[in-house]
């Protein structure tokens, strides 16, 4: 009877180590899958962080571009006052190759 008890465990032990290294594996296996989407994730919050950090740049270029053609009007139009130009004149500023501005000047009845 004592050989037929221990013939008995011994299959036991055998399937709790075969289903132990296979909770090992799929653990393992878990483990992988759950790091390739973290850096997947990961990979795609850079992505979003570059082109907002692109979008930003951009307009802070074009406000600085803005700023640059508010100066330039606000000198001409000083320029103008002082000149005390011709109020019927017209009056051109360029501010690109492409855009140039134009409006009549008026005179300043006192």
């Amino acid at each position: 009877m004592d050989n037929m008890e221990c013939n008995k465990l011994q299959p036991v032990v055998r399937k709790v180590k075969k289903k132990q290294v296979k909770d090992e594996l799929d653990r393992q296996k878990q483990a992988e899958k759950k790091k390739r989407r973290l850096e997947i994730a990961l990979a795609t919050s850079a992505a979003i962080i570059s082109e907002l950090e692109k979008k930003k740049q951009k307009q802070k270029e074009e406000q600085q571009r803005l700023d640059e053609e508010g100066v330039a009007i606000a000198e001409a139009v000083a320029l103008h006052v002082v000149l005390g130009e011709d109020s019927n004149e017209t009056c051109e500023i360029v501010l690109n190759k492409d855009e140039v501005l134009t409006f009549k000047s008026y005179e300043a009845v006192l």
